[in-house]
């Protein structure tokens, strides 16, 4: 079953702290001056209603969402499937 279809049925994994090896190895860096704290990956076609995050401010985690890549193109980009809201950003959130 496609897990976009299934997606109401789908229980995202919990998050997992990156190692101190991971730490050594830089894997938990995800640009130059951004790192997490922990890594969540989801299957293809995952739907995820309420992404887990950090217990404070501080503590982020790395969502890792694995497409099909023959359904990738430049018209349909990945990055248009997702929908967020910041709180207390005036449009809509809290």
């Amino acid at each position: 079953t496609c897990l976009a279809v299934a997606g109401a049925h789908y229980t995202p994994p919990p998050a997992q702290p990156f190692t101190v090896e991971d730490h050594m190895k830089g894997r938990h860096c995800v640009t130059c001056k951004t790192s997490a704290h922990a890594i969540v990956e989801h299957s293809i076609g995952a739907i995820v209603e309420y992404p887990q995050t950090g217990r404070h401010a501080d503590e982020s985690i790395a969502h890792i969402f694995h497409i099909e890549p023959s359904t990738f193109t430049f018209t349909l980009h990945p990055k248009l499937s997702f929908q967020y809201s910041l709180l207390g950003d005036g449009h809509g959130g809290q």
